[in-house]
Order: C-alpha cells, then sequence, then structure tokens
C-alpha cells in the first residue's frame, strides 16, 4: 500500500498512492492527540515541532486544535532519544516525517501567522515639536537641492 523510501527523498503528496492513503486516514481515528484522544484525518491534527514550544502552550487547551502526540517527550517533557533498531526501522523519525509528508498534515509553525501588533503608541509632543521646528528647515533643504520636485510637489499639494 504505502512504501518508504530508503534515500530520504521527499514525497508527492499529490501522488495516487497517497492520495489513497489522505482516502483511508480521513474518517478512521489513527492520530493520537496531546489530549488523550484519538483523531481522524479530517479534524486536521497538527504536529508540533521545536520552534512551536511557545505556540503549543497557547493553543493545548483549545479543543478545536489536535496537537499530534508524537512521543518525542515523556511525562516531564523532557525529550526521548532514538536508540537502538527504532533509528532505523518502522518507527524512525525519516519514515514518520514521509508518512506525515504524504498525510499532508502540517507543523503549528506553519499554521499560525506571526503578526506585530504595537501596544502602547502615543502622540509625543516632544516628537511633535522637534518635527514642526525643523520642517521648515528640511523643507528649504529640499527646495535648494531639487527646485523642479519641491515645486512639482508645491504644485500637486496646492491641488
Amino acid at each position: 500500500m504505502f512504501l518508504f523510501r530508503e534515500d530520504n527523498a521527499t514525497v508527492d503528496s499529490n501522488s495516487q498512492s497517497c492520495q489513497f492513503l489522505r482516502n483511508l486516514l480521513q474518517e478512521e481515528s489513527v492520530f493520537p492527540t496531546r489530549s488523550n484522544r484519538w483523531v481522524y484525518l479530517a479534524a486536521k491534527p497538527i504536529l508540533c515541532d521545536d520552534d512551536s514550544a511557545e505556540f503549543e502552550k497557547l493553543f493545548s487547551d483549545d479543543p478545536r486544535v489536535h496537537l499530534l502526540n508524537m512521543a518525542d517527550k515523556d511525562r516531564l517533557g523532557r525529550s526521548i532519544r532514538e536508540t537502538g533498531s527504532r533509528s532505523r526501522g518502522i518507527g524512525s523519525k525519516e519514515n514518520v516525517k514521509q508518512f506525515l509528508e504524504a498525510c499532508q498534515i502540517q507543523t503549528l509553525t506553519e499554521c499560525v501567522e506571526r503578526e506585530f501588533i504595537p501596544t502602547l503608541l502615543q502622540a509625543s509632543p516632544n516628537v511633535q515639536l522637534f518635527i514642526h521646528t525643523i520642517c521648515p528647515y528640511i523643507q528649504r533643504f529640499i527646495s535648494t537641492r531639487s527646485q523642479v520636485r519641491y515645486k512639482t510637489k508645491l504644485h500637486y499639494r496646492n491641488m
């Protein structure tokens, strides 16, 4: 049905075998979550990667977000290292990564859009006074360097 590649190549997620796999798992509860539930692929489970620790704290209590439990940490939150036969076997990280790519499961950092939102911005009277006092000097500098541009700007401003 679905074979893992040995050469660590990327998976073509649009191939027929990957589409067949996604259709199989669409309504089957086979993905373990960190909330001790099993969800299906249609619920859009999300993988937590190393860069998403702060996002994981934000979304861990939301029942609509299904964070996958990949057993990479123990109960105390310590990282579990691969040892022995698991490093090259069926449960190896490379095979799991290929399986998740075939299922088109995204990481949390891919799903979240970061946006800087400035807070506590106020008009500063000191800066406004500084700009008010220096503005005539700036205008004079621009007019002496480029008279044509300065006149066109004045012309558009007076329209």
